[in-house]
């Protein structure tokens, strides 16, 4: 603990205070709430849009925004001059890394509680409010201080330990010896495309990279996932392994409850494991400032994918730099897929560029993508989403996709590009079952509002108006410059009455492109030869 931060409390009871010491009074528990979430996410960071949903979920989007804006009022109020330890943009806020402590995060600090106390405190004692989705967060940050705290005490299990308590058998990551002078290289690569594939019975968690898995060291694979039985409370962790020096890369923690009866088939598992593999890719984008140029193309290419914070053309085209420079170090198919991929948003975001040469670029970067790496998932689950959508070649689409799906069924982009093509064919229940599998599965950055599109779009075709407008209204909250859901929004507001929010929608989308109408919407989807058997097409 330093001197020179604001010292933060969230074992027990809620309390924070200045570097000297001072209590400060902060009764609002709302504002309580909202700085814990930051305090306990890694990089100190959460978009407006995710912390609107935990504290407001059951409020329009419009009351929601007000709620927020007097939260941080009140919140900078009571700092006075140190206001900017709460750091606000668009959509992000953020608590400064370097002025705050929590004690949470230091074990240390948990240690020292747990030898003098025989009572273990409660994460946020007594802070409760009637909101879901707050309810369920607290209860599983509750569960994973209880956790942490448990793992300090283990000298003195018989006190703390529920009867029955064991640990499920972790699964490491498998591979053969590599020679020591490699290890930079995987260690940069390793996570490039690694996900979670699935949890059997046994609670082994499978990973599939066939890339790169079987270069991994067998001597640096340890303890890659846990989890630990607490009575009838299942605790789930996931943690991946530095290579270089075996400390611990990125973790997650997860408490199920108690009336999941098929806890090791839950999405809340896979998803745990996908959040666990993000913030490993953070880890990874942070190497570009810090490796010889021969090593950082991975590093390089997650940069360019985690800048896209909207889909402007100038975003979109220092994304496009940043990968066509790691394609220039290390020449990979799946930088060529990405920069195709990249160009979709250019069309389908109506940027000001040429729509034929773009068009061509786009066609040409997957095709040689697929000619270069021809068992990738990503690749082929990219490829299908463009014969869906922009070649309009279904037969070729969807084998693209299945095949994506064969080679890994948890690539989330694979699952959501598979639901889209069902859709077009007319298998509306599956594409929409598949579509809303890979939004749960994925959980931050650019393919989230990409596969969040397609789960909207596919609810939509097989009829489920008032679903595609809620995952609509989340991505437009999470991304606002996203055109692409909003066209499809007010063609769904108007038809489920909603003529006040259509017709608003109309006017924004004219404002950039004075085309656009609702007259013109429904007849591309009326006339669009992969629409003809959705619900879409009939509006």
């Amino acid at each position: 603990m330093t001197n020179m931060c604001f010292r933060l409390f969230l074992a027990g009871s809620f309390r924070i205070e200045r570097p000297s010491g001072a209590p400060i009074a902060l009764k609002n528990r709302k504002a309580q709430a909202l700085l814990a979430f930051l305090a306990v996410t890694h990089g100190n960071v959460r978009a407006r849009a995710w912390i609107k949903d935990h504290l407001w979920s059951t409020r329009a989007p419009e009351q929601a925004d007000v709620s927020l804006r007097q939260c941080l009022y009140g919140i900078r109020k009571i700092l006075g001059h140190d206001r900017d330890l709460l750091m606000a943009s668009d959509r992000r806020l953020r608590l400064a890394p370097d002025r705050i402590w929590v004690d949470v995060e230091d074990e240390g600090y948990l240690a020292e509680i747990v030898s003098r106390n025989d009572e273990m405190p409660t994460f946020l004692a007594d802070l409760n409010f009637p909101d879901p989705r707050f309810e369920r967060w607290v209860q599983d940050r509750r569960k994973w201080l209880e956790v942490k705290l448990l793992d300090l005490s283990s000298a003195k299990p018989t006190r703390h330990r529920p009867a029955g308590a064991k640990t499920l058998q972790p699964y490491l990551i498998r591979g053969s010896i590599l020679a020591d002078g490699a290890k930079s290289k995987i260690f940069n690569s390793v996570l490039q495309t690694l996900i979670c594939k699935s949890v059997d019975e046994s609670g082994a968690v499978k990973i599939i990279d066939a890339d790169v898995m079987n270069q991994l060291q067998s001597l640096e694979k340890k303890a890659a996932f846990r989890l630990k039985t607490y009575g009838s409370d299942i605790g789930i962790g996931a943690s991946l392994i530095r290579e270089a020096d075996g400390t611990i890369f990125s973790d997650a923690f997860r408490c199920l409850s108690q009336d999941e009866n098929a806890i090791l088939q839950s999405f809340d598992v896979i998803d745990l494991v996908n959040e666990a593999v993000h913030r490993a890719f953070d880890e990874i984008a942070k190497l570009q400032t810090r490796l010889p140029n021969t090593e950082i193309s991975s590093a390089m290419c997650l940069n360019a994918l985690k800048s896209l914070t909207d889909y402007s053309a100038e975003s979109i085209s220092e994304a496009d730099q940043l990968i066509a420079r790691a394609y220039e170090i290390n020449p990979r198919g799946a930088y060529l897929s990405w920069r195709g991929y990249l160009r979709t948003f250019l069309l389908g975001e109506k940027h000001d560029c040429c729509a034929i040469s773009t068009a061509e670029e786009m066609e040409n970067f997957i095709t040689k993508a697929m000619e270069m790496d021809k068992t990738n998932s990503l690749i082929l689950s990219v490829g299908a989403f463009m014969r869906s959508i922009w070649s309009v070649s279904i037969g070729e689409a969807l084998e693209l996709a299945e095949r994506s799906n064969r080679l890994n069924p948890s690539n989330p982009l694979g699952i959501s590009y598979l639901g889209m093509v069902n859709s077009h064919i007319g298998n509306l229940e599956k594409g929409y079952r598949l579509g809303k599998r890979a939004y749960a599965l994925t959980t931050n950055g650019m393919t989230r509002c990409s596969i969040g599109y397609v789960a909207m779009r596919t609810a939509a075709c097989a009829g489920h108006f008032s679903e595609a407008l809620r995952i609509g209204e989340d991505l437009t909250r999470t991304m606002p410059g996203f055109r692409s859901p909003m066209r499809m929004m007010g063609m769904l507001y108007s038809e489920l009455g909603r003529f006040d929010r259509a017709t608003q929608i109309e006017k924004t989308l004219q404002e950039t492109d004075p085309e656009y109408s609702l007259k013109k919407i429904r007849s591309y989807y009326k006339n669009s030869p992969q629409m003809q058997k959705t619900a879409l097409a009939h509006l």
